[in-house]
């Protein structure tokens, strides 16, 4: 599957009645790109109004600075766009690259969860505010 293809399932998704449902629930499903080619994937979820929660996949490390500043209008735009103040990102514990970027980001550490990871791990829970 290509990025063209996943815009097509992405596009025909959205003119359904279904996909205007899933959007506000799941947030959109996004390939962040600069001139070069992909950047990032990345996916949010609404948990309840107000606070979200996101994953991305950096793809293209290279380009950092293209991703932070591409990302960084991003996660703005999408908490104004889905009315987000909270936005939240779990990173691996022992995954420090992960945890730079969140803070990089503009998140702040808040926890940690306790064998919160799908490898049985712990997670750093972080957050941001708008």
């Amino acid at each position: 599957m290509t990025i063209k293809d996943l815009r097509l399932i992405e596009d025909e998704l959205h003119r359904t009645a279904f996909g205007e449902i899933l959007e506000r629930r799941l947030g959109p499903a996004v390939v962040i790109e600069d001139e070069q080619g992909p950047l990032c994937l990345g996916a949010g979820v609404v948990l309840w109004p107000g606070v979200a929660e996101i994953c991305f996949i950096p793809i293209q490390l290279r380009r950092l600075a293209s991703l932070v500043r591409r990302l960084r209008w991003l996660l703005e735009e999408g908490a104004r766009r889905y009315g987000i103040w909270r936005l939240q990102a779990c990173v691996e514990v022992g995954f420090t690259k992960g945890q730079r970027f969140a803070k990089c980001m503009g998140f702040e550490k808040e926890a940690v969860l306790k064998k919160h990871h799908h490898t049985g791990n712990d997670n750093v829970m972080y957050a941001r505010f708008f």
